[in-house]
């Protein structure tokens, strides 16, 4: 019988699969590495990816962002019933960053970082579905291939407020970002703590 740590263990594990995708390092992610998908992965999964910033604007947002729930009418309107104010017609684009930020010593002059994503490639449909996209030529596109990628990199500290920008080899313009400022605590951490954002 398994205990309640491992009940929600595996709850967590099933939740994190089911709304990020497969993740490195996990036993039971593993047969979802190289998994292939009907459709999109930013409509597959609903967070956990970035969508590159240069990407064309439809492939940076998400076309049913924009859509009205239906109204049911009501025969009287009451208080609560006050219609909700319009969405900002501005449109919300997905994620092509994010950041970690962590505290280090004044001594510490590099960071290892090791990173694992996937990258999804649009591989040919097998059927003519018209909910599937086409290329110039007409050729169907439909599923998208999850390719599982790793890198290990050695960042250096900068040493001014300066932001540092770091190409990660053969990631197809995969960049990591890093800046370090100390940190004014009133005697909270150790002095000369700088704090490091990635």
């Amino acid at each position: 019988m398994k205990t309640p740590k491992e009940v929600r263990d595996g709850l967590i594990e099933t939740l994190r699969l089911d709304l990020v995708g497969p993740r490195a390092g996990s036993p039971n992610h593993d047969k979802y590495a190289e998994e292939t998908l009907p459709t999109a992965p930013s409509k597959w999964y609903l967070t956990g990816f970035l969508v590159p910033y240069d990407a064309p604007p439809e492939a940076r947002s998400d076309d049913t962002g924009d859509d009205e729930l239906d109204q049911i009418d009501r025969v009287s309107p009451g208080d609560d019933e006050i219609p909700p104010d319009q969405a900002s017609a501005r449109k919300a684009f997905f994620p092509s960053s994010m950041g970690l930020s962590v505290l280090v010593p004044k001594e510490t002059a590099q960071l290892q970082i090791n990173v694992s994503w996937g990258d999804y490639v649009a591989v040919r449909g097998t059927d003519h579905d018209l909910s599937r996209r086409s290329d110039e030529e007409g050729t169907v596109w439909g599923d998208w291939q999850r390719v599982p990628r790793e890198a290990e990199v050695v960042l250096d500290l900068p040493t001014d407020t300066n932001s540092k920008k770091n190409e990660i080899p053969d990631s197809m313009g995969l960049d990591l970002v890093v800046s370090a400022r100390s940190v004014e605590s009133g005697g909270l951490v150790p002095k000369g703590t700088r704090s490091v954002s990635v």
